[in-house]
């Protein structure tokens, strides 16, 4: 049973995207949303002067109220569903898995921006970074997809992991949506 979704995001088209998965899936469950904005504080020498970084934070801050006021006006206001926005401090992989755990999310869904080379290296690599490393189910958004009700679902299986609990949440969402499993 899903009813904690969580969507990390950058403010980006592609986490844009994602967010809107995660507002249909939450109607279909009946869960809250928590959209999670972890900032990155840049690491400054001694020889950096304290008025600049200060200057810096605070662009940090109004950046990210505005953006969410953005996206709750835009997006989460008019989904007649529960929603939470918060912010947190870090590395984007390490604090989407402490707030995961600390409010015991059932579901991350988070946009990938498709990129090739280094890109993928840079960027990518947040999403692919969370999905190998969380317990939780993460839902993986390509940035050209866009919802369709879910009519059929594959199940793959390197047969490496016990399979019971990926079959459980198949089942449920296959359930859910009415759709057929491959």
């Amino acid at each position: 049973m899903i009813t904690k979704i969580l969507i990390p995001t950058d403010f980006s088209e592609v986490a844009n995207n994602a967010l809107q998965y995660a507002i249909q899936l939450a109607k279909k469950t009946h869960a809250s949303i928590h959209v999670l904005y972890v900032k990155n504080i840049p690491i400054m020498d001694n020889s950096f002067p304290n008025n600049v970084y200060q200057s810096y934070l605070m662009e940090v801050e109004e950046f990210t109220k505005k953006s969410f006021e953005d996206l709750t006006i835009k997006y989460l206001k008019n989904a007649e569903l529960a929603f939470e926005t918060h912010t947190a401090f870090g590395f984007i992989q390490d604090e989407i898995q402490n707030f995961s755990e600390k409010k015991n999310i059932d579901l991350i869904v988070l946009g990938t921006t498709g990129a090739s080379g280094m890109q993928e290296i840079l960027i990518g690599s947040n999403a692919a970074s969370v999905a190998a490393s969380s317990a939780i189910p993460v839902l993986i958004i390509p940035p050209t997809s866009r919802f369709e009700e879910i009519i059929h679902m594959v199940y793959a299986t390197d047969y490496n992991e016990p399979e019971f609990p990926a079959i459980s949440r198949l089942a449920y969402f296959a359930n859910l949506y009415d759709a057929d499993v491959s």
